[in-house]
């Protein structure tokens, strides 16, 4: 895909409809967002425990 450049509110709102910046799908697996947890210090639960956050958060 070709880089898109948008310098304006106006040249924006002209794509209004189209699909731009897509991309394959990037799997994150838990073992992953453990590992930056750790890099941030940043180890809420919802993000590290899961089968808590598989009871306690809203569902999708």
């Amino acid at each position: 895909m070709e880089k898109l450049i948008i310098n304006s509110y106006e040249e924006f709102e002209k794509l209004l409809g189209q699909r731009i910046g897509v991309s394959d799908w990037l799997e994150v697996p838990q073992e992953r967002i453990n590992q930056f947890a750790d890099a941030t210090l940043d180890h809420q639960w919802i993000h590290v425990d899961v089968e808590r956050a598989k009871t306690e958060s809203f569902p999708l």
